[in-house]
């Protein structure tokens, strides 16, 4: 059942992403300090709060079972996209500063990004 419930999220995602595209990005997303402190701690850069902590205060519908798991340890090879601390975070698959150029912010091609982890 766990599966055929990650299948149907899987697929209602990779359809959104398709038709969401020419997305800007907001014009509150553009000031660092939403969600970044403003000095580094030698070469780390230090977030405001726990990575998914910060993507989930403005996006809170986004949370599973509506959409996305996260904090999750993979159960397959990722490959071509970051974890946190070994976990799929929001931006493993999601560039938080927008610089791909690819529909709601993703690291790679709508029609691609699952395929990085989900052999189809």
């Amino acid at each position: 059942m766990k599966v055929l419930k990650a299948g149907l999220i899987m697929i209602f995602l990779c359809g959104w992403f398709v038709f969401s595209e020419g997305q800007d990005i907001p014009e509150i997303k553009k000031d660092c300090a939403i969600c970044h402190v403003s000095h580094k701690m030698g070469d780390k850069i230090l977030l405001n709060a726990p990575l998914s902590e910060l993507c989930l205060g403005c996006h809170p519908d986004r949370l599973a079972p509506n959409e996305h798991e996260v904090d999750v340890l993979p159960t397959m090879p990722v490959s071509n996209l970051p974890l946190q601390d070994g976990k799929m975070t929001c931006i493993t698959c999601h560039d938080p500063h927008g610089k791909t150029g690819f529909p709601a912010m993703l690291r790679a091609k709508p029609s691609r990004i699952c395929s990085y982890c989900h052999k189809m």
